[in-house]
């Protein structure tokens, strides 16, 4: 006679999956080596306000031109998009 081991696997229907951003960071332009600056950043999780707990990807921008930035929060993503300008010097 075999003995075996049973195990179930559960969704939790209602689980909260959908994030957005209500509100764009303050700062939108950056130079190369610039650190993401997310004041004023406000998501939304299925109705609940999120200012807090999040972090960006990448968090310091190395690109020029248009970047896009993930912002995760749990197992949850959002984008936006910032403006990556190069600096120069005049001598």
């Amino acid at each position: 006679m075999f003995e075996t081991d049973h195990f179930s696997l559960y969704a939790l229907v209602g689980d909260k999956t959908e994030l957005t951003i209500t509100s764009l960071p303050n700062k939108l332009t950056y130079t190369r080596n610039d650190v993401i600056d997310t004041t004023g950043l406000v998501l939304n999780l299925d109705g609940e306000t999120i200012t807090e707990g999040y972090y960006c990807d990448p968090s310091v921008i190395w690109e020029l031109g248009t970047q896009t930035i993930i912002v995760r929060y749990g197992c949850t993503t959002a984008t936006f998009t910032v403006d990556v300008i190069g600096s120069f010097t005049i001598q």
